[in-house]
């Protein structure tokens, strides 16, 4: 069996502080002209860091209620979240699907370092919440794979987060896995831009990559626009999928939410072609503090392999979070 060993050097950022003497005799005036400039730039920047911590917190508030896999990574707390999903479509079989995702802060590292069990996603992207389809809930869980190791954070900020897992999947032989991911959030104006950048490996598939762009605008104080894009590859593979679309995600209260998506799929092999639009609706309820959620999401697609006939269907899914941040009640935080 090869052993694969991921390094990551820690990123060292560096700052400095320009210093200005209040003073205003004539010779300063004449031969310092720029301790003004030097001031307006120090309030521009203290109102683009109000501005870009406020649209952040947002976006980040309105993810951790829908659930959305980056906070799988990127929030804190150690905790244990299961999903039941269900999924009804036209005139075919049902679909369960079932996930895990486990994550343990490590003591007295500071939250630098996780334990983490989750299902094994095939392509192992960000949304590791989706399972095996199945026929049956029994045969959902017979079928399920899982990996588990370590996580460890080199960078963890609200603009920036940098972080490496190693581990195995839960199999035998055992099937060694690493992966590098890369997040940055940019804002302009009211806008954020992230950049999401992950780099995986297993030793049974080989070397994947999967890449995310996201641009996300509040409307309001409840509703936010976003306009998502992905691409996965692997390079055993030879192939890229892409998904794009375009969703309002809107808090209707504390205890519910509703988003709208519609968007395309396509296949790259090597040209992209399209594969599928989409359109759905997303209603979510908190039924218990942190701790226990339903979902009823209405979906229709147009697939490419079905000459892109309408296929109606609905998916229900049921959601429960344990840990000390969510059984009190209490927001996942950062």
């Amino acid at each position: 069996m090869k052993f694969f060993l991921l390094l990551l050097l820690p990123f060292i950022f560096s700052s400095a502080t320009l210093l200005a003497n209040d003073q205003s005799d004539d010779w300063m005036d004449e031969h310092m002209p720029s301790l003004e400039p030097q001031k307006h730039k120090s309030l521009l920047k203290q109102s683009h860091k109000g501005i870009s911590e406020t649209i952040g917190s947002f976006s980040n508030s309105i993810d951790i209620f829908f659930a959305d896999p980056r906070m799988d990574v990127e929030s804190n707390g150690s905790r244990l979240k299961l999903n039941l999903l269900s999924n009804f479509t036209n005139k075919e079989p049902a679909v369960f699907t079932n996930s895990v995702n486990f994550r343990l802060d490590l003591p007295r590292t500071k939250k630098k370092w996780n334990f983490i069990l989750v299902s094994f996603s095939k392509s192992l992207t960000e949304n590791n919440d989706e399972a095996l389809d199945a026929e049956s809930p029994d045969e959902s869980v017979r079928n399920q794979d899982y990996f588990a190791g370590l996580r460890y954070f080199t960078k963890k900020s609200r603009n920036f987060n940098v972080s490496t897992d190693a581990g195995v999947k839960l199999v035998w032989p055992p099937d060694p896995f690493a992966q590098l991911r890369l997040r940055e959030s940019l804002f302009v104006a009211n806008w954020e831009f992230r950049f999401t950048q992950a780099l995986f490996w297993f030793q049974s598939r080989g070397i994947g990559a999967n890449i995310g762009v996201d641009l996300d605008r509040p409307l309001n104080y409840k509703r936010l626009f976003r306009f998502a894009n992905n691409a996965g590859w692997l390079k055993d593979e030879e192939t890229t999928n892409f998904n794009h679309s375009f969703n309002i995600l809107e808090t209707l209260s504390s205890q519910d939410g509703i988003a709208y998506s519609t968007g395309v799929t396509s296949l790259a092999n090597p040209t992209p072609i399209l594969q599928a639009y989409f359109v759905t609706v997303r209603y979510r309820r908190k039924l218990y503090a942190n701790a226990l959620f339903a979902e009823v999401q209405p979906v229709g697609t147009w697939p490419r392999n079905r000459n892109f006939a309408f296929r109606p269907g609905i998916i229900l899914r049921l959601e429960l979070v344990m840990g000390p941040n969510y059984l009190g009640g209490k927001d996942d935080v950062f």
